[in-house]
């Protein structure tokens, strides 16, 4: 019995000596697949890790580590003791967390996780950095969620910002339906620009944004769920002229629109004053409309006092 166990013992080193053979300081596997913790492996290096526990343990991971540790001497430096020797210890983990892949990062034993792939296929990174000479074509087939921290910047409660540098321009890949040009948003120093370009790369300028709040635009349009017209009805109680300037005496401004106290304070609303201004006009053309027929009947009294 022990002979055969010496001669499987000695069968399998010479197997596996055939397999991996040493150059120097490296190894070179000869032929097939590398297995570590299974005897089948599936791919050119497999990873298995077999963990048998009473309960389920979400602690348990499989993990492989790349790890540079290395030592120099600084030479020449006024530094005690003389020649110090540095150690450089940089470790990247690359974890399987059953629902995730994460890649960990540290210069010792300690590492934090950097990015974070899911099963489901979304990434998540503590920070994208680049001058953006690769990345032609990102596709984001879902809708983007910025979910971040409490952001200093705006002073406020939201949470999270996109920053770029100025001069910054987004446009659409397709052209707008049934015209012959792209929309573009851009930014620069001035404020925020919205842009429609051609093919010819003639641009517009159809709406800027200042840094100071200014809106320049070619025409806005305010959707209205009502207006003004109902002055016109029948039954609408127009105020009386003497009620109307008592009303102005004591209150310095018209009926129904908002003083010059309550606009500095809460601002105006483009759509609710002009359906109010149109209401004051139509009003005032109904005052106009009885000052005319009032001023008829004086010149009916005053021709028959004549004709006396």
């Amino acid at each position: 019995m022990p002979i055969l166990t010496a001669l499987f013992f000695i069968f399998s080193f010479n197997n596996i000596s055939a397999q991996f053979l040493p150059n120097g300081g490296d190894l070179y596997h000869t032929r097939g697949d590398v297995g570590i913790g299974i005897e089948n492996p599936l791919k050119t290096l497999h990873l298995y890790n077999h963990i048998q526990t009473p309960i389920l343990d979400d602690q348990i991971k499989s993990t492989l580590r790349l790890q540079n540790y290395y030592t120099y001497e600084l030479q020449g430096k006024s530094i005690t003791p003389p020649n110090p020797t540095v150690v450089s210890n940089s470790v990247w983990d690359i974890e399987n967390d059953k629902t995730y892949l994460k890649f960990n990062h540290g210069i010792s034993e300690l590492t934090e996780t950097k990015f974070t792939f899911s099963n489901i296929g979304t990434l998540t990174a503590t920070k994208f950095v680049g001058d953006g000479s690769g990345l032609t074509d990102i596709k984001i087939i879902t809708p983007l969620i910025l979910d971040g921290d409490m952001d200093p910047w705006t002073n406020s409660g939201w949470r999270a910002r996109l920053q770029t540098p100025l001069g910054t321009a987004w446009t659409t890949t397709d052209k707008v339906s049934g015209q012959d040009y792209y929309l573009g948003l851009g930014m620069t120093s001035g404020g925020w620009y919205f842009i429609t370009r051609r093919d010819d790369l003639t641009k517009r300028y159809v709406c800027h944004i200042s840094e100071e709040g200014f809106i320049s635009a070619t025409k806005v349009k305010v959707e209205q769920r009502n207006w003004s017209d109902f002055v016109f009805e029948p039954n609408y109680g127009l105020t009386p002229l003497k009620e109307l300037e008592t009303y102005i005496n004591q209150n310095k401004h018209l009926p129904q629109i908002p003083s010059e106290q309550d606009i500095i304070e809460e601002g105006l609303d483009l759509g609710e004053m002009q359906k109010l201004q149109m209401q004051k006009i139509e009003e005032l053309t109904l005052y106009i409309i009885q000052l005319n027929k009032e001023n008829k009947k004086l010149q009916e009294r005053m021709l028959k006092l004549e004709n006396k």
